[in-house]
């Protein structure tokens, strides 16, 4: 399992990514939406149902684009990866990084 953080613009893009892969069968519980905003403060620190996920860390100050937007996050299994980076691109994230 590795996790997969894609950062979008704007809501509709996100949400749009949320349908895309809930379609492909990640249930809503398995992923992590924050928004952000960088005149205040990237990324809090997320918390999931099952477990914390703290990305403040690494994407403090890393944040591309006008300042505001969402972040989506999941773990996905290995052979999953590829399908799900192509969902977020499809959706419009600006930037997607994985951690294995």
């Amino acid at each position: 399992m590795a996790r997969i953080i894609g950062i979008f613009p704007r809501q509709d893009q996100a949400s749009a990514c949320i349908d895309l892969l809930r379609i492909y069968g990640f249930g809503r519980d398995k992923m992590v939406v924050s928004g952000f905003d960088r005149t205040v403060r990237p990324v809090a620190d997320l918390k999931a149902e099952q477990e914390e996920m703290g990305i403040e860390g690494p994407l403090a100050g890393t944040v591309a684009g006008a300042g505001r937007g969402l972040v989506v996050s999941l773990e996905a299994p290995q052979r999953d990866l590829a399908r799900v980076k192509e969902l977020m691109e499809q959706s419009g994230a600006t930037d997607i990084r994985l951690e294995t």
